[in-house]
């Protein structure tokens, strides 16, 4: 009497009712304003690196030394991304705008990495510094997708009503001061871009010592309220089998009434378990209760079928 596909569906939408809540906010988080005001800081770092490979290039040549040809052709693979990218951004396509900024940075590093060894002394301060906005850019890049992710878990939170707002500000001043670090690596004033970078990690590290205790509170919010509605189910399935109990053949009667008793077994050992805190049993136990429980109704409308075709 147990129809395995409808078990199958009823397990399958427990489990997408205690599956967190996704979003396209990574998609849509960036304002038009805040993505040309980073497009065009991106492309300030391509111009300084620019002129730091032409430095090198034009001190190799003033002491006859000849520039690699694979570093020229790296050299000049970047200002074709680079003036692409600058093309872009009058299109107004930041995002590909960006994406080719970060190709010719690529490009014009692989030209200064091919030239280090082509000078018997130590790299110029300008290497070194093009070196570091290089890495700097990087690791900008990476907290910006770190801020991004600790606000969509804010998102989540603010879904099921959980208050986040001193989350929140710490997530809006790590932006602020990676928008501070861009900036300054624009203008090459490397150690404060450092110094930015850093308090924008440090607070963005405070912020996800929450991360943990609120995917918690997601998951205990959303399974307290599954165990409420599942009270609610199991009092209607239990009222509509009292409703026909007397003319329900008697096969049909106790199959019923014995998977409802299975069901009610799981659903009292779920609430035991989460008064306890322990989430993830309490799931397991309501999955037994919701297969139990709609093993109950089949045999309750085979019943109500079998009924009907007598009258």
């Amino acid at each position: 009497m147990l129809d395995p596909k409808r078990i199958g569906i009823v397990i399958f939408s427990l489990l997408i009712l205690l599956m967190p809540v996704s979003f396209l906010h990574a998609a849509f988080s960036q304002k038009r304003d805040e993505q040309l005001y980073r497009t065009k800081a991106l492309l300030g770092i391509v111009e300084a690196v620019n002129a730091t490979v032409k430095e090198t290039f034009d001190t190799l040549e003033a002491r006859d030394i000849p520039v690699p040809a694979k570093a020229q052709s790296f050299y000049h693979e970047g200002l074709l991304l680079a003036e692409g990218a600058t093309k872009l951004v009058d299109k107004g396509n930041y995002s590909e705008a960006s994406s080719r900024a970060v190709e010719a940075l690529q490009m014009f590093r692989e030209a200064l990495r091919l030239t280090s060894g082509c000078l018997p002394t130590k790299p110029t301060e300008a290497q070194v510094i093009a070196d570091r906005i290089i890495r700097l850019k990087t690791e900008i890049n990476r907290t910006y997708e770190y801020a991004r992710r600790l606000e969509d878990l804010a998102d989540r939170a603010l879904i099921v009503g959980l208050d986040l707002s001193d989350f929140e500000t710490s997530i809006a001043d790590a932006r602020t001061h990676l928008e501070r670090a861009l900036k300054k690596l624009g203008e090459l004033k490397v150690e404060e871009a450092a110094a930015d970078l850093a308090a924008a990690t440090s607070l963005l590290n405070e912020s996800l010592r929450f991360q943990n205790t609120l995917a918690n509170d997601v998951k205990v919010m959303k399974t307290e309220r599954f165990l409420a509605e599942a009270r609610k189910r199991l009092s209607i399935v239990k009222a509509n089998i009292t409703a026909v109990s007397e003319t329900m053949p008697e096969l049909e009667k106790n199959a019923s009434l014995t998977a409802l008793s299975r069901a009610e077994q799981s659903l009292e050992s779920a609430t035991g378990l989460m008064a306890k805190n322990m989430v993830d049993e309490t799931i397991g136990e309501l999955v037994k209760f919701a297969v139990n429980l709609d093993e109950s109704l089949s045999y309750l409308e085979a019943a109500k079928a079998e009924l009907d075709e007598k009258d």
